[in-house]
């Protein structure tokens, strides 16, 4: 699986879709349950990154829109 940032008009910060957060998201939550130190490391992710996403999308429409 291929995953590609894009860069945002702010300054060097780097960003990704909204698609690809749900993809990944859906990976890791119920019913899946993925483990999201592997999913992290099969690509390439901070998974600190992943578990902000995780707090992101609590309470939000984030994967319902998907």
């Amino acid at each position: 699986m291929c995953y590609y940032r894009w860069r945002l008009n702010q300054g060097d910060k780097m960003g990704y879709s909204r698609s690809i957060k749900v993809s990944i998201l859906r990976r890791i939550l119920p019913p899946n349950n993925a483990s999201i130190t592997k999913v992290s490391e099969e690509i390439g992710l901070n998974d600190q990154t992943i578990r902000n996403w995780i707090k992101q999308a609590s309470g939000s429409q984030l994967l319902a829109m998907e």
